[in-house]
């Protein structure tokens, strides 16, 4: 039995998974078949609720701009977004 107990979570088609054998070999899974290969991959569904929540607060009417590192990791979370296709 392999000591390295580090949980992570796959998502794609069936195909895409299959793709990832060599890191899956010897390991317990857990396939979950979602409804429609049509429909948004979902990762994380407290985040959506989060999101939506936050999308459905005003906007401060005199917002502070941000500076330093708060900026950097502003900048960092919105670039990653990007490239995942999330605006």
């Amino acid at each position: 039995m392999s000591t390295d107990t580090a949980q992570f979570q796959l998502e794609g088609t069936w195909e895409e998974i299959v793709q990832k054998h060599k890191l899956l070999a010897g390991r317990r899974v857990r396939v979950t078949v979602l409804d429609s290969a049509n429909e948004p991959l979902r990762s994380n569904e407290a985040a959506d609720r989060l999101f939506k929540e936050f999308d459905s607060r005003p906007a401060p009417s005199n917002p502070r701009p941000l500076t330093g590192q708060s900026k950097e990791f502003a900048d960092g979370v919105a670039e990653k977004l990007r490239k995942q296709g999330i605006q």
